[in-house]
């Protein structure tokens, strides 16, 4: 899998995998916090241009929703929803980007395609 490691935007606060979640370690030293996310599931995109929250969203979710997940509060926010119009064959999304603003985004979706042909009066 993958190892999340962020630093806030900032450069107080870096946002690190730790077991199955995810945590809040100072730069400057001191306790780390713990976040409610799962890692591997909890997938972060990024901080917030004012640090003071992550744009995230859930693996294997589709639409995939893209969520404002507040470091203070805990609170998650839905912030939009994120889905291909044609949908044939796509198995999940695989990653995610976001602007600074959260209003322009693209994303990298897996699909599995096949090819059936019929042959008639083949000899």
């Amino acid at each position: 899998g993958s190892t999340t490691c962020l630093p806030s935007s900032d450069g107080s606060l870096l946002l690190a995998a730790t077991g199955d979640g995810l945590s809040l370690f100072p730069v400057a030293g001191g306790p780390a916090r713990s976040l409610p996310l799962k890692a591997g599931i909890d997938k972060v995109i990024r901080w917030t241009p004012d640090g003071r929250a992550l744009w995230m969203w859930r693996k294997s979710e589709l639409p995939l929703r893209i969520e404002r997940f507040d470091i203070e509060t805990g609170r998650r926010a839905i912030a939009g929803e994120i889905a291909p119009r044609d949908r044939v064959g796509l198995l999940q999304i695989v990653s995610v980007s976001l602007a600074d603003d959260g209003k322009s985004y693209c994303y990298n979706p897996w699909r599995l395609l096949s090819q059936l042909f019929v042959v008639e009066g083949a000899r």
